[in-house]
């Protein structure tokens, strides 16, 4: 059975299903926070060499901290993504132990005559030159506001393997229920929001069939130009505090996370190279002063 620790992880792997990531969005590039007209991107991320600092320059691909930060993804002239690869290093689920395989995840997106995502297929693969098999589908549903309230997550072999259903307030998602079959557990989330339509506290927990429950609560505060600048966050893990801080287009430069008494701050800063459009090409990324990271993108304009 899966450890309660690694399914909390997962759940945040997931939160891109959520029915959030498509509340009050109008496409995958402003969800991105990715500006013009874009036909595609390609993010690498790299370790610094540590033997050649104090010079900052690249080492190895990182796939194992920077799960899904590899990523090639393509987008249709109103800004929707039609496929997507990303790629990352395969995990036990026991103890977070890596394969020493690289596994490949090609995600195919079909849209119905509104312009909604109607569904996604998942293809996995160990060479990033193949097709892949199928993995799994997503099939989504909408209400009579065009909102998507439910989805459905399929196996290859079309048994289900979880499913979610979401309630609004008119405008916003207030509850959500997903059941993960395949891991033996549900949750149930809950919104609240400001004036702004800004999540200011969410309360979610997880319910496993051998009977255990972790619930976690997070409080959001923002600026007056609707930045995340606070987030206090309590869960079966403890409590952590982090404080953010931006630059003029609106990319965190700052991260303080302030642990429980005890407990080691750390301070995660970063730096950014843009290109003609505003959006960043080059991204640095600093651990308590130690650089750790060099993320790269490469974007293709129509």
């Amino acid at each position: 059975m899966l450890n309660t620790k690694l399914i909390t992880v997962l759940i945040i792997i997931l939160k891109s299903i959520s029915c959030l990531a498509q509340d009050s969005l109008k496409n995958d590039l402003k969800d991105m926070e990715l500006k013009g007209r874009i036909k595609s991107i390609r993010q690498n991320v790299y370790t610094v060499d540590e033997d050649k600092l104090p010079d900052i320059q690249k080492g190895e691909r990182d796939f194992k901290f920077n799960i899904y930060q590899n990523y090639t993804i393509f987008f249709d002239d109103k800004g929707n993504k039609t496929e997507e690869t990303h790629c990352n290093i395969n995990y036990l689920y026991e103890g977070f132990k890596p394969y020493d395989t690289v596994f490949y995840y090609r995600t195919i997106y079909t849209y119905n005559d509104k312009g909604n995502l109607k569904e996604a297929d998942e293809y996995k693969s160990n060479n990033y030159k193949t097709d892949g098999i199928l993995d799994n589908r997503m099939i989504y549903k909408y209400n009579e506001n065009d909102k998507w309230d439910e989805y459905h997550i399929y196996n290859a072999d079309s048994t289900l393997s979880g499913e979610g259903f979401c309630e609004y307030d008119g405008k916003n998602v207030i509850r959500e229920i997903a059941y993960y079959i395949d891991m033996n557990f549900h949750s149930e989330t809950f919104n609240k929001y400001d004036d702004s339509g800004n999540i200011i506290e969410t309360n979610s927990c997880s319910y496993y069939t051998n009977g255990d429950t972790t619930c976690s609560k997070c409080i959001n505060k923002y600026d007056p130009a609707g930045e995340k600048i606070e987030e206090h966050s309590s869960s079966w893990f403890g409590i952590v505090d982090v404080l953010y801080k931006y630059d003029n287009n609106g990319n965190i430069i700052e991260e303080f996370f302030k642990g429980e008494t005890g407990a080691e701050d750390i301070v995660n800063t970063y730096e950014y190279k843009y290109d003609a459009e505003g959006n960043w090409t080059e991204k640095r990324e600093y651990k308590n002063r130690v650089p750790k990271y060099i993320f790269e993108r490469k974007i293709v304009y129509y």
